[in-house]
């Protein structure tokens, strides 16, 4: 009887603990590398996402602004860091006085557009530059800071720059856009 049991336990076909253990082992380590690939490529997508909504939101920004600030009838204020011009923004005969002004918020900048002073609206954020406007005169020589009011007449030319972060993140991923316009409504 005794023989009986051993030769039926050595014809039955299986595996070991040993071999199942193995198995186990194997099949963590390949949902280990998928669930990383998984992961890894989710953070870089959505690393790309935000690079390429930072690059559109500063191109958009920065051509609003070039045009606002081209059709400018009268500019009352000009420094780095903001500009107050006045001109007819919105095609309705009415000239409006619009600000653009960069306002400090943590590490970074945001530019802020304010029309007839009233609330004002963020155009863009994650600015790192302070020296976002440069002014210059009708035959391009730089108009020195400080401008004073008998100066502002002067201002043909103006430079914008903006370096932007473009993760959000403090990172090292910097776009830098600059820009020359002439003011059409200047006198």
């Amino acid at each position: 009887m005794i023989f009986k049991f051993k030769n039926k336990l050595k014809q039955e076909s299986g595996f070991t603990l040993v071999e199942l253990l193995l198995v186990l082992l194997l099949m963590i380590l390949v949902v280990s590398t998928i669930t990383l690939t998984y992961f890894t490529s989710i953070n870089a997508t959505n690393l790309v996402v935000s690079t390429t909504t930072s690059e559109i939101d500063s191109r958009t920004a920065l051509y609003i602004l070039k045009r606002e600030v081209r059709e400018a009838s009268e500019i009352s204020q000009a420094t780095q860091n903001s500009i107050i011009f006045t001109s007819d923004i919105n095609s309705d005969d009415v000239t409006e006085q619009v600000s653009y002004s960069l306002v400090s918020e943590d590490i970074y900048y945001k530019l802020v557009k304010s029309i007839n002073s009233g609330e004002g609206k963020v155009i863009l954020s994650n600015i790192v530059n302070t020296d976002f406007f440069n002014y210059y005169s009708g035959v391009g020589e730089p108009i020195e800071f400080p401008i004073a009011i008998e100066q502002m007449g002067d201002i043909k030319i103006i430079e914008i720059n903006m370096s932007v972060d473009q993760s959000g993140q403090s990172s090292n991923r910097t776009m830098n856009l600059s820009t020359k316009l002439t003011l059409r409504n200047n006198i």
